[in-house]
């Protein structure tokens, strides 16, 4: 199962108020995402279970939601 999706829902947030959450994580260090169009796009991937977040994404979806990524890995 993967936990993504279910700790999004949890909150009662959409894919863009994740996307919102990821940019102001983004922005604590520092970087910048990408326009919400081509964030929602690997996003819709992990949560159909077709990938996971990279390096970059990950510990900004992490920090988004926050939960660790042994939490929200696929079991």
């Amino acid at each position: 199962m993967n936990e993504l999706p279910t700790a999004r829902k949890q909150l009662g947030w959409r894919q863009g108020r994740l996307i919102a959450e990821m940019r102001g994580a983004a922005a604590h260090k520092g970087d910048q995402l990408p326009a919400d169009a081509s964030v929602k796009r690997p996003i819709a991937s992990w949560e159909n279970g077709h990938s996971v977040p990279d390096d970059f994404y990950g510990p900004l979806v992490c920090e988004a939601l926050g939960k660790s990524p042994v939490e929200l890995a696929p079991v």
